[in-house]
């Protein structure tokens, strides 16, 4: 029943008795009450909610049974008292009486027969839905639906409350707007509570109890979902099973790294899907962060196993920010090498770790230990003078006595620097296989002469060993015309173009012009048709060329 306070804020009266207490509480629902009592004169009380402007504004209460009867010769009907939510202030049940002749009770339900709308069945609520003074319990003639949903009794899975549409949670057969254990865990939800031989109890929400024959019980923190054991972990009366931030620390549960526990940074130092805050060892150096244990760890988010602590400042020194282990004047969470006195701090590799500690100077995977070059990168570490200085940071690689900058064969042993053609390079490393005075690592033909260096494709390849010197597909024993431009259709049985198989002036190597112009049109036609049969040009195209060569002026004697 819900409630303002615990404690009653209005008492109930009947004909001059007080019940002791009152019969307000503070619960979150209460949907029934019952009850059964004894007295020798048979009084009828029916009970109602006193209106009264003293009662707090609150949610619309709906009351499916305006009153209930409590008869003092007999037991108290189930009555189903309903809020669509959670209340805060006092409900207070007011006493009217009814007087009861006394009389023979066929059918025991508290009411003598004459006054009984179904005399041989017990129905001792009376309902009448066709108002033809024969109770629904023993009327044949009408089709019920007590509840007026538009369910018939017979399939109304609450006959007695408006569900039209059946929900039923736990499928047990009880609708959930009338069944007190909707979820089926075997806790009541909402509340029921039992008044016995006219007395009152306090119930409040605090209170944890089930359902049981003792009478007195109390809700389910969870009533639409199960949860058996009512676990809640925060104690705010709602179940973990149907909370979705235990903690309340703003981060559902299914996604928070200590569902218990108020955590709303989500700290994680060991990113082990365990929040800092419930792990007894945070940082994993078996130095535990929580009270009560053996130890207290000073950086419960550092490991710090040693658990030092230079300036007894109650922080330990590895998480400590103004801590300076090596004493050069950097604290450690900026020294890049807090362990080893390095004022300059550097890193000549930029990985963060200093070179004063750096076990790999020059991360290139070589341990300075075994590096011939420590602060230079070189994995291959070569060494052409076997010096024990890799060349990559030897200042002379030949060892011949002539810096590299100077050395005309820096990596050849040459210390007369002899150059007989003067060409910038030593006589020593000067290699040209050909003799066209170029050197072979830079000669585009280094076993032909070739001391032009003409390469008419621009392949890299130069003209006097280019097997394809125009680059046209057709090798150079093939093709019969190898200075063709770029970008030209040829014939790659010849590697001709059109216009190189049918020169304009004269046919193709020969110095006479053309005998007429029918020769040349004639010509054209033949390298056309070579071209149609490789499948290089359409019927279209071959057309449009034709047409050109024909009204072409060349092999005429009137030249374009």
């Amino acid at each position: 029943m819900p409630g303002g306070g615990i404690g009653a804020c209005y008492d109930t009266w009947y004909g001059g008795h007080q019940l002791a207490g009152g019969t307000s509480g503070r619960v979150e629902h209460a949907r029934i009450f019952s009850g059964s009592a004894t007295d020798a004169d048979g009084t009828r009380l029916v009970f109602d909610r006193i209106e009264t402007p003293d009662l707090p504004a609150c949610a619309e209460w709906e009351i499916r049974e305006r009153q209930f009867v409590f008869l003092w010769k007999g037991s108290l009907p189930a009555y189903d008292y309903y809020s669509p939510e959670p209340c805060e202030y006092d409900v207070v049940l007011k006493g009217v009486y009814r007087t009861v002749a006394d009389g023979e009770d066929s059918d025991g339900d508290g009411l003598p027969d004459h006054s009984d709308n179904c005399p041989a069945i017990a129905n001792a609520w009376q309902r009448d839905a066709d108002l033809d003074g024969i109770g629904d319990a023993c009327d044949n003639e009408y089709v019920f639906d007590s509840d007026h949903d538009g369910i018939m009794d017979a399939d109304d899975n609450c006959r007695y409350r408006s569900n039209p549409d059946q929900h039923d949670l736990d499928s047990d057969g009880r609708g959930d707007r009338c069944d007190v254990d909707i979820d089926g865990d075997g806790r009541v939800g909402p509340l029921v509570v039992n008044f016995n031989n006219g007395t009152s109890s306090l119930v409040t929400a605090a209170q944890q109890i089930y359902l049981d024959s003792a009478g007195l019980s109390v809700t389910d923190n969870c009533p639409r979902t199960y949860n058996p054991d009512q676990i809640d972990s925060n104690g705010d009366h709602f179940g973990d099973a149907c909370q979705l931030d235990h903690d309340g620390d703003g981060v559902e549960n299914a996604f928070d790294n200590c569902p218990s526990h108020y955590n709303p940074g989500q700290q994680d130092t060991n990113d082990n899907g365990t929040g800092d805050i419930c792990e007894y060892d945070a940082d994993g150096d078996h130095v535990y962060t929580t009270p009560g244990t053996a130890f207290m760890d000073n950086c419960p988010s550092t490991y710090n196993i040693v658990h030092t602590d230079s300036d007894l400042d109650g922080v330990g020194d590895v998480c400590d920010p103004d801590y300076d282990s090596d004493g050069d004047g950097i604290p450690n969470v900026q020294d890049n090498c807090p362990s080893v006195s390095n004022p300059q701090q550097q890193d000549i590799d930029g990985d963060g770790i200093g070179d004063a500690c750096d076990a790999d100077n020059d991360n290139d995977a070589i341990p300075d230990a075994d590096d011939n070059c420590p602060l230079t990168p070189n994995v291959g570490q070569d060494d052409t003078d076997g010096d024990g200085h890799g060349d990559a940071c030897d200042a002379d690689v030949d060892n011949d006595g002539i810096a590299n900058a100077d050395d005309n064969c820096p990596a050849t042993y040459n210390p007369d620097q002899a150059d007989s053609n003067g060409n910038g390079l030593g006589d020593a490393c000067f290699d040209d296989g050909d003799s066209d005075g170029i050197e072979d690592q830079v000669d585009n033909c280094p076993a032909v002469w070739n001391s032009a260096q003409s390469d008419f494709d621009g392949d890299g390849i130069g003209d006097a060993c280019d097997d394809d010197l125009d680059n046209d597909g057709v090798p150079g024993q093939s093709d019969q015309c190898e200075f063709t431009a770029p970008g030209e259709l040829v014939d790659p049985q010849n590697g001709c173009s059109l216009e190189q198989s049918c020169p304009c002036d004269s046919p193709r190597g020969e110095s006479v012009p053309w005998r007429n112009k029918g020769k040349f049109v004639s010509c054209s036609a033949r390298a056309l048709n070579s071209l149609l049969k490789q499948r290089l040009i359409t019927e279209e195209e071959k057309g449009a060329l034709q047409s050109v060569a024909a009204q072409s002026n060349c092999g005429s004697k009137k030249k374009n």
